[in-house]
């Protein structure tokens, strides 16, 4: 009678060239990207050439997009320096020109990310001329704020900073290819498609940019100061500019204060604050301390009048506004009378 000798995988011999077919695995890799990179470059050069842009025709394409009241309202932006107002085309006014000028490539790319920061690339590559203008940057992993540095965690926080810090130099790339005049030519068409809309009335427009304003801290009075008239006497031209400045403060490039004398900007606990004390009633009670002397103490509103349970916001202005009293939710009555 024979017996199967099985051996474990333990008992079996060591490939002493293992080393060498994980290394050819990963040249044959690294050999198969370098060769589509090649192809992807010569067919982008090789069909810029065979069908190149028509100069003419590509500008009147961004002009007509420059046209849309929508578009144009987001396609500048502006910042206070030196005393003077910076005015330049936004993220989307570069992109939708490098769009329709044609033969152009352009981007972001994360080379690498570590614990800390991210290394990235913003590139603008016009493959008819064959002029590339890139740019290689480091991004912190952390927001600045008037209260401080926070750092980031957050995988969607980290995305979403690389991803605006991004922007901006993709912006810096694109404007280094597109011609100065064309870029011009734009914002001035822009400015006057915020300014000259007569679709919508002056009147709404207005009301819509103090809405605007309104979310950023930005008040009516603070406007008015800084246009020097009342809001209703703004002109087209400076409605424009108020355009401009909100896209600055929306983008990151610039705060409500660099525009108008804000003071300190509230922080969200404060903000609460302010709701809280707006939501106290104005009445108080008398008490009495133990000296006799008698006092003044607000009540509490958080708490129900019949059995002293904590009662949130919500559900306390519900309960006033149906019963004239804070009741919990377990001795708010339904179809009878109120305890």
């Amino acid at each position: 009678m024979s017996t199967e000798m099985v051996k474990t995988e333990s008992e079996l011999p060591v490939n002493p060239f293992a080393r060498e077919i994980d290394e050819r695995l990963n040249a044959g890799t690294v050999e198969v990207e370098i060769h589509r990179a090649v192809a992807e470059v010569q067919a982008a050069l090789l069909i810029a050439k065979r069908f190149p842009r028509n100069k003419a025709e590509a500008f009147e394409k961004i002009i007509a997009t420059c046209c849309r009241t929508e578009f144009a309202e987001a396609a500048t932006y502006s910042y206070p320096r030196g005393g003077q107002t910076i005015t330049g085309p936004s993220i989307r006014l570069a992109e939708e020109m490098a769009r329709a000028w044609g033969n152009v490539e352009f981007g972001i790319r994360e080379l690498a990310q570590y614990d800390d920061e991210t290394e990235m690339e913003s590139f603008c590559w016009d493959t008819e001329t064959n002029v590339r203008s890139k740019q290689t940057f480091r991004v912190k992993h952390e927001r600045h704020t008037r209260q401080g540095i926070t750092e980031l965690t957050d995988p969607r926080d980290i995305y979403e900073n690389n991803a605006n810090l991004g922007a901006r130099r993709l912006r810096s790339r694109i404007l280094a290819i597109i011609p100065p005049d064309v870029v011009n030519e734009a914002l001035k068409q822009c400015k006057l498609t915020v300014a000259g809309d007569a679709t919508v009335p002056l009147s709404e427009k207005i009301r819509g940019v103090v809405r605007k304003f309104a979310t950023a801290g930005v008040t009516v009075k603070h406007l008015e100061r800084r246009l020097g008239h009342r809001i209703d006497e703004m002109l087209p031209d400076e409605y424009a500019d108020l355009v401009a400045a909100y896209n600055s403060i929306k983008d990151g490039m610039s705060q409500a204060s660099d525009w108008f004398d804000t003071g300190k900007a509230t922080t969200v606990s404060e903000a609460a604050e302010k709701i809280d004390s707006k939501l106290k009633p104005e009445t108080e009670i008398k008490t009495e301390t133990a000296a006799g002397v008698g006092v003044t103490e607000p009540p509490d509103i958080n708490v129900c009048e019949y059995c002293g349970a904590s009662v949130s916001d919500a559900l306390r202005i519900a309960s006033d506004n149906k019963f004239g009293r804070t009741l919990c939710r377990e001795h708010q009555p339904a179809d009878k009378e109120q305890p």
